[in-house]
């Protein structure tokens, strides 16, 4: 598992979690509760979650971008 967390010329920060599971398959990535969970904080925050298979390991990549300071 890798975690990253930086911040653009934006002021955006953007946080990254990525593992080498077996990742998902074009079609099958549909968010469950827990995605659909993590997706509605980061809309509340004013951001953005976005989901990437194969990650940068292989697996899967869970990236949110959110303002440095909340709505």
């Amino acid at each position: 598992v890798v975690f990253g967390v930086d911040r653009d010329a934006a002021g955006r920060l953007r946080l990254a979690v990525g593992d080498n599971g077996a990742g998902v398959a074009d079609g099958e990535l549909r968010p469950g509760y827990g995605l659909r969970g993590l997706t509605e904080r980061a809309e509340a925050l004013g951001g953005t979650l976005r989901l990437s298979s194969p990650g940068r390991l292989g697996g899967l990549d869970v990236i949110a971008e959110l303002p440095a300071v909340a709505p």
